[in-house]
């Protein structure tokens, strides 16, 4: 394969990888609720806006559930997939590239959450480590908000420990194995 391909599927993955994972953090926080009311998620809405507001005159949520942001996440999905297939010069059944769109998608919601519980355990343990409170910070507060609904279940079940909380852990494990079984 040429250099210029690389570098080509490279920027593809890459560009649309970003833009995809933004929509989809948008399409998790919708779902969980959180409120779009301080920077970062201000800055989120309005990276993901413009293509939204399209789609949402024809295409409207349910419940909690921002099906624009769903069809756009797996419109990106397919093309990217499609775009990287071409460039290497292979072929690939509709349907192949239907199943590993939604496959990708849904192991991209699992990663974002497990990357979301060990940014949450690193900052817990920067905390502890220089006695400040990061609460004010307003990505720890979107971490907080995005990781709480699964790690709350668990450690409801877990008999209480002094001191260090496994259900991040816990939870990770079974995150990285949904991944794995997406993987396939």
């Amino acid at each position: 394969m040429s250099p210029v391909t690389n570098a080509l599927v490279f920027l593809i993955n890459a560009l649309f990888g970003l833009y995809i994972l933004l929509i989809m953090l948008r399409f998790l926080l919708t779902f969980l609720r959180i409120r779009f009311n301080d920077a970062s998620t201000l800055f989120l809405l309005q990276l993901t806006d413009p293509p939204l507001r399209i789609l949402y005159t024809f295409i409207p949520r349910w419940r909690t559930v921002d099906i624009a942001a769903l069809v756009l996440i797996l419109a990106l999905t397919f093309i990217k997939l499609l775009l990287t297939v071409y460039l290497f010069g292979q072929y690939a059944s509709f349907t192949a590239l239907i199943l590993r769109t939604i496959l990708d998608t849904l192991s991209l919601a699992l990663y974002v959450f497990f990357w979301a519980i060990i940014l949450r355990a690193i900052l817990s343990w920067v905390e502890l480590l220089t006695q400040q409170s990061l609460y004010n910070n307003p990505v720890v507060r979107l971490l907080d908000n995005l990781t709480e609904p699964l790690l709350a279940p668990v450690r409801r079940r877990l008999p209480p420990t002094p001191g260090i909380d496994i259900s991040p852990l816990i939870v990770g494990i079974l995150l990285y194995a949904g991944i794995l079984l997406l993987s396939w």
